[in-house]
């Protein structure tokens, strides 16, 4: 490992590595497919960039997250440019210097959206290079039993296979042992090495308080806890209302979520690690990436959905090594909004199959038949086509999985371009061109005819419209009214989808009963997420170390661990009270039930 402790000096800075850390990292040196499970703030990273920074070749890592892809490769890059990425915030060209570069060896180690693998040349390209390891992070979102399933993530084993690479290993920080097991058959990896560790956070005091007046008892425990504190909440809307409480009760604090403006969200997020705001008040939209150290206090006012998710929120406490606080404030009322998070991520077989109908009808796609162009998903025609107010969520759940069954491919309103085709005879559109006066229109109409040639005849063009302003003068809205002038004289045919999710059907419509769906396991992963929220609720009550429930929830060997210092190991909880307060009158019951039958058995004697 002596190699490893020179890059680990070298490029991080660190003079010795954590237990799991070097155990994971010599297993990999040493030949072995390593499947790992640490916690989020243990260095998994450095797992996978030290093995791949000491290879003789390039590695690839797969990421599913463009912030985290760009801060460790400019962490590493700081001492060397040795890493890059490649997603879709790169240009062609960009993307060819990167490909380059590794041909060459300048770069080891290059991070990779999974939906880049989808397209063949870009896989052969990776392949020709003879990539040394593949490094698969945030492993859980291959398995449907994961809490962050994403369908790009089951093709990484054709892309395995392809590719011929064998040295496969895989990261999470959420993974139970069934989601560890399903992680190895989607990779198909052969006898993996399993490293489940660091889940104890011997620096966190975890306690659960059940109570109705959660505003009084948040008032109470803030009067006693240290900050900076985050306070994580169920919706926006209860994020903004406990901030304006708090407030009224002269507590600094901010609220956070995903509603608000980029901006504002960055300014509150700086000031939140700057120290200005001690606390704040959160959806889980708050946490990822916050490079903050010495938070003090995680409070939940509302129950989170899963261990999973509790467990990653705790962690952000206490990450500089001191004493810390997680606190759970739980009623039973809060569990209806997690029932209906579940009711809307898996939608029922009928509601599916009309919503697959319902946008195939809106575009007019006969059974049999596929469309030419990216359909527009129409919210208020699906609510009319089912003759129900069909959620976000519910939509989005039934979108997905008829995407992973390969019907459709969703486009997020990011990627969806309006498009243009020219629907007349090219000698056509030459007569008008020298005829009009309009000389806006003819600017337009020539410059896309000397871009796109023919094909824009033949084929709908996606709109790029800043290009185009670029080159010629026009603005935005003055193309949009040229583009409808020509739609409107039967020119051309103009979709503009104003910022619209699309839909692109990958194969002919099919009739909604013969859809080919996996019901069963949509119901089975519909019980499986009941079943966490289940484990989330026996957590509260359970009389055990709290952190020895955590442990043994993500197959850690917890056999004799006591953390010392939750409410639980400290005999402070106000529920463990309740069951020794409960144990003892039911000790006296049986007590004087046993008294009563020695005195009826000694009647009995004396009769005889």
């Amino acid at each position: 490992m002596k190699k490893a402790q020179e890059i680990l000096k070298e490029f991080f800075g660190y003079d010795s590595f954590r237990p799991a850390q070097e155990e994971i990292i010599s297993e990999i040196l040493k030949g072995e497919n390593v499947i790992a499970v640490l916690p989020t703030g243990a260095g998994k990273s450095l797992c996978y960039q030290i093995p791949a920074l000491i290879s003789d070749n390039y590695s690839i890592v797969i990421s599913p997250l463009i912030a985290l892809m760009k801060d460790q490769v400019d962490s590493i890059n700081k001492n060397k440019k040795i890493s890059a990425f490649i997603n879709s915030t790169l240009e062609w060209i960009e993307i060819e210097k990167i490909l380059n570069d590794i041909a060459f060896g300048k770069i080891k180690l290059l991070y990779v959206a999974p939906e880049r693998l989808e397209s063949k040349e870009f896989s052969e390209r990776l392949k020709s290079m003879k990539p040394a390891y593949l490094f698969i992070d945030e492993a859980h979102c291959i398995s449907e039993w994961g809490h962050n399933f994403r369908p790009s993530y089951t093709k990484l084993k054709a892309f395995i296979e392809f590719t011929g690479i064998k040295k496969v290993s895989a990261f999470t920080a959420t993974a139970t042992p069934e989601v560890v097991q399903d992680i190895i058959k989607q990779l198909d990896i052969k006898n993996p090495k399993v490293i489940v560790k660091g889940f104890e956070r011997e620096n966190i005091a975890i306690s659960v308080y059940t109570t109705n007046k959660k505003r009084d008892k948040l008032l109470e425990i803030l009067k006693t806890n240290q900050r900076p504190a985050i306070i994580y909440v169920s919706s926006r809307k209860k994020a903004e209302k406990l901030n304006e409480f708090l407030n009224l009760n002269k507590i600094k604090s901010e609220y956070y979520h995903a509603g608000l403006n980029n901006l504002i969200r960055r300014s509150i997020q700086d000031e939140f690690i700057s120290g200005n705001i001690p606390i704040i008040i959160a959806t889980n939209a708050f946490g990822m990436g916050i490079d903050k150290s010495d938070i003090r206090t995680v409070i939940h006012y509302d129950i989170p959905g899963s261990i999973e998710n509790y467990y990653q929120e705790i962690g952000r406490a206490g990450r500089d090594g001191k004493p810390s606080s997680a606190i759970l404030l739980f009623d039973e009322k809060d569990l209806s909004i997690h029932k209906y998070f579940i009711e809307s991520a898996y939608p029922k077989k009928e509601l599916i199959q009309q919503i697959y109908s319902g946008i195939c009808d809106f575009a007019q796609v006969g059974v049999g038949s596929m469309p030419d162009k990216n359909i527009p998903i129409n919210t208020d025609f699906l609510n009319l086509y089912t003759k129900q107010n069909i959620s976000s969520g519910l939509l989005h759940s039934a979108l997905t999985y008829l995407e992973s069954a390969g019907y459709l491919k969703v486009n997020s309103s990011f990627t969806s371009n309006d498009s243009v085709k020219f629907v007349i005879d090219p000698n056509r559109m030459k007569q008008f061109l020298k005829s009009t006066d309009n000389d806006e229109l003819k600017d337009l109409v020539l410059f896309l005819i000397r871009n796109f040639g023919s094909k824009i005849f033949n084929e709908r063009i996606s709109i790029d419209y800043q290009f185009i302003e670029s080159n010629t003068g026009l603005s935005n809205n003055s193309q949009k009214e040229l583009y409808n002038f020509l739609s409107d004289i039967g020119f051309a045919e103009f979709i503009s989808l104003d910022g619209k999710e699309t839909v692109t059907l990958l194969q002919p419509r099919v009739v909604k009963e013969n859809l080919r769906l996996n019901y069963k396991l949509i119901n089975e992963l519909y019980l499986f997420a009941q079943e966490k929220l289940e484990k989330m609720r026996s957590f509260v009550y359970v009389n055990d170390c709290r952190f020895r429930y955590i442990l043994k929830y993500f197959g850690q060997n917890a056999e004799n661990y006591s953390c010392g210092k939750c409410d639980n190991c400290n005999s402070e909880n106000p529920i463990k009270d309740i069951y020794s307060i409960l144990l003892k009158l039911l000790k006296k019951k049986i007590y004087r039930l046993m008294i009563m039958i020695k005195i009826l058995n000694s009647s009995i004697c004396l009769m005889k």
